[in-house]
């Protein structure tokens, strides 16, 4: 057990680093951090002359858009990291359970956490993205009573709804677990529905963070701490107690840390501003703002989870569900990026739009997109080309899903590619525009699931779920360009997709010529693909947009450092 001492004294580390490094950024606000400043304003003089062009052309300031830039850089280095890192942990414990109990077991595992995840998602009732909202609205135009009236009325109402939902989870719990005729779930399902008021809360918590732009405190209580705890827990109990239900404890230890942290961190931002008497003035706003949101994330929900729900009512065999959950895992890999810059960028949305600042909202929307394009292409590319190495990694039972794998991750690219499309509209006040495209691509989902799952099993779910996602976002993009007249793509897009492809190719004759070498070696290949990627970015020459992004994100590192 030597390799699992040195992960624990490496997670603890992390973590340690972790809290210096938020608690050096809450002094870093009250004292002003003067040295990033000086080393922007030196640097970005000679880089701001080269976006003056575009910048002049839509009558935008150098100074304004350097400063956006600079932010969104910054932000997006802070989500990113966490992300890349939360991700690399949370795939680490999957690992761990896949090859500790195998395909049905963990397809156990994921049928309890996936009705736990729903009956969350539905509690929430929209309150996340109002937080999300509203606190970045308040926040800019100093409306520091209404930003405290909107935090406890979202917060207290989470919290008894959440309670509900965990008390009717508890009490039907038996009636789901006859429906598979599979008792094991009960165990599963009672141990874990405290977790819906846990993850009701993180999510209202977590909207609060995002709202006040706190990236680096969000990423430290979602995608770090919880997972490193989930981690060390399953140790524990693979070491002490091998058993499903020690993993479903060490799941809800895991996102009880998160919750508590989400919360104390919260309670410190709102504590800091100004002591001013909560105001309620906009209580139908916040009521009415959040009741589509709520709809329409209900409605994506169901999309993403009809899949895995309708394989259980249809009795598919657990180490089947096993391999989808596996495949659905690693395909969601390629959303990092999406997921990374519409939380670092659905704040400055509303902002942007709310000020009236169009042209800035539309040139920093392709910004987000590229870079967007170019963090998620390349790992579409490895996802397809690697599929089977990487689904050994779990174990022998879960290579068989590779073509689930590759279908799952053509739905996801499109989503990707078609950039922070969703929240364009909810943050622009079309709210209803954007329930009814989730209601028609829950329609879509449902009607196609139940035809091709029926007849071809897992391999229908995945392709009904990469039509719908396809469709739907492609409907965003129009409907954007429409109320809006915006689009995410410039000419330089497509050099991110000829320097992915080209490279892909390369990698593909490599992996025909050593097709005989093991399995999991082939993934050594993997670093010659990045590289070979980085390589051909660099001959089609960056953006004068690019440079600065890079410039920019490079000083921040420096900053952090220093």
């Amino acid at each position: 057990m030597g390799w699992y001492r040195h992960i624990t004294l490496s997670m603890l580390a992390l973590a340690y680093l972790a809290v210096v490094r938020t608690r050096a950024e809450d002094e870093a606000e009250k004292r002003g951090s003067q040295y990033c400043s000086l080393a922007s304003n030196r640097s970005g003089r000679g880089a701001m002359k080269l976006l003056q062009g575009n910048t002049d052309r839509q009558n935008i300031t150098q100074q304004a858009m350097q400063s956006e830039i600079s932010v969104a850089a910054g932000n997006a280095t802070i989500v990113g990291v966490g992300n890349i890192t939360g991700t690399l942990l949370k795939f680490g414990t999957n690992l761990l359970i896949q090859r500790s109990f195998g395909a049905e077991m963990y397809g156990f595992y994921s049928i309890s956490l996936a009705v736990v995840s729903f009956v969350a998602a539905v509690c929430t009732l929209g309150l996340d993205t109002a937080m999300i909202h509203y606190l970045a609205v308040y926040r800019s135009k100093g409306q520091t009573g209404m930003l405290r009236g909107v935090t406890i009325f979202c917060t207290l109402t989470i919290v008894v709804i959440g309670v509900l939902g965990a008390i009717l989870l508890l009490i039907f719990t038996p009636w789901l677990a006859a429906i598979r005729k599979e008792p094991q779930l009960i165990p599963l399902l009672q141990i874990m529905s405290p977790m819906v008021p846990l993850l009701c809360m993180q999510a209202t918590c977590f909207g609060g963070l995002q709202g006040l732009k706190a990236f680096a405190k969000r990423v430290l209580s979602d995608r770090l701490i919880p997972p490193l705890v989930l981690l060390l827990f399953l140790g524990g109990t693979l070491i002490f107690y091998h058993a499903i239900t020690g993993i479903a404890l060490a799941t809800l230890t895991s996102q009880l840390v998160g919750t508590v942290l989400s919360l104390y961190f919260l309670g410190r931002l709102i504590a800091r501003i100004d002591k001013q008497k909560p105001e309620y003035n906009e209580l139908r706003n916040w009521v009415g703002f959040a009741i589509p949101n709520f709809l329409i994330f209900l409605t994506e929900v169901i999309v993403e989870s009809v899949d895995v729900l309708l394989l259980t009512l249809l009795l598919i065999a657990p180490t089947i569900i096993g391999q989808y959950t596996t495949s659905v895992k690693i395909s969601d890999t390629i959303l990092l990026p999406l997921v990374s810059f519409n939380t670092m960028f659905a704040p400055s949305i509303a902002e942007f739009y709310s000020n009236g600042e169009r042209q800035k909202l539309s040139v920093m929307f392709q910004i987000v997109t590229k870079w967007t394009i170019i963090f998620s292409f390349p790992m579409f590319l490895i996802v397809t080309l690697f599929a089977q190495p990487l689904l050994s990694l779990s174990g022998p039972s879960f290579v068989a899903a590779w073509p689930l794998l590759i279908v799952m991750a053509f739905g996801i690219l499109v989503s990707t590619g078609t950039g922070c499309v969703g929240y364009m509209l909810v943050m622009t006040g079309h709210q209803k525009l954007s329930l009814l495209d989730s209601v028609v691509a829950v329609i879509i989902n449902i009607l196609l699931c139940v035809i091709l799952t029926t007849h071809y099993g897992a391999i229908g779910a995945a392709i009904s779920v990469t039509f719908t996602l396809s469709f739907v976002n492609i409907l965003k993009l129009f409907q954007v360009y429409i109320l809006h007249k915006m689009l995410p793509y410039r000419w330089d897009t497509l050099k991110p997709l000829g320097a992915g492809i080209v490279s892909a190719i390369l990698i593909a004759a490599l992996l025909f010529l050593y097709r005989n070498i093991p399995t999991p070696n082939q993934l050594l290949l993997i670093p010659v693909f990045l590289g070979c990627y980085i390589g051909f970015l660099l001959i089609f020459k960056l953006s004068p947009d690019d440079k600065i992004v890079v410039g920019l994100l490079s000083r921040k590192i420096l900053c952090g450092k220093r």
